[in-house]
């Protein structure tokens, strides 16, 4: 099914609460349903018709069965069921069952804004490359949401999947220190190389993700994360309980090669 296409209803001149989401509307950027007064923002009248489960939804002030938005027809796209199967097939992660679905069509808009995300990060959790490739050959997903999926992937040494995911793109610095925080406890360095490959994150979140692997046995990422000289700054510093804690375990696992397990 198409996406829908729904235009700004201008006749409106005053601002009125939208009764979803009971913020502020302002004229020209709401909608408007069948022939009544019923208005509401553009995001929270889609969202709204197009989660309900019912062949046909009913406006949710009027209960009337919505047959138009702003004057034109309502073709209503259910959250559809080749689009839920989608969602199954990857959770499942059957690679070929996905290319099946998704050959010669394309995502509906309803699915790209509120699900796309979600499955790319599923996808990335278990590391599923391919299904990820095919799913952003339809559509795109937001900086945030790669983020997550990259933090997903990071998380389970997912390698090439972090690799695909982070080629030609980019997170924010935050995102991509919690992706080398959720490395750094399992003990997991290649997506921590990945990850700071030309690229920087906060000195607290380095320290912090330092000593998450001191605290978990993994003295070979405080040495990948912590510079003598980083180690020197923090020490003057003393920026967080978590810098000084991860130069301590630093300090006693150097004095103690022999517990240096991993």
């Amino acid at each position: 099914m198409s996406a829908v296409n729904l235009k700004p209803f201008t006749e409106l001149s005053i601002e009125t609460e939208c009764p979803i989401c009971y913020e502020q509307m302002t004229a020209g950027l709401e909608h408007q349903v069948n022939q009544t007064w019923c208005r509401f923002h553009a995001e929270c009248i889609t969202q709204w018709l197009h989660n309900r489960t019912i062949t046909t939804p009913n406006c949710p002030i009027c209960f009337q069965k919505v047959t138009h938005i702003d004057g034109k027809p309502f073709v209503y796209e259910l959250y559809c069921y080749e689009e839920a199967a989608v969602q199954d097939a990857v959770r499942n992660g059957q690679t070929e069952e996905v290319r099946r679905l998704l050959t010669n069509r394309k995502f509906s808009r309803i699915f790209v804004d509120l699900y796309l995300g979600d499955t790319v990060a599923r996808a990335a959790a278990r590391g599923n490359t391919e299904i990820i490739r095919l799913l952003l050959a339809r559509d795109t997903i937001s900086e945030e949401s790669r983020g997550y999926s990259v933090c997903e992937a990071a998380y389970g040494n997912h390698v090439e999947t972090v690799r695909f995911l982070l080629e030609g793109h980019s997170i924010s610095r935050k995102l991509r220190g919690w992706a080398v925080y959720v490395s750094a406890e399992r003990g997991h360095r290649d997506p921590i190389s990945l990850l700071l490959d030309g690229q920087t994150i906060s000195t607290v979140d380095k320290l912090s993700a330092a000593w998450q692997g001191i605290r978990n046995g993994h003295i070979g990422i405080a040495r990948l994360l912590l510079a003598p000289a980083e180690i020197t700054q923090a020490a003057k510093g003393a920026i967080t309980a978590a810098s000084l804690a991860a130069i301590a375990g630093y300090m006693y696992y150097a004095q103690n090669p022999r517990e240096n397990l991993h």
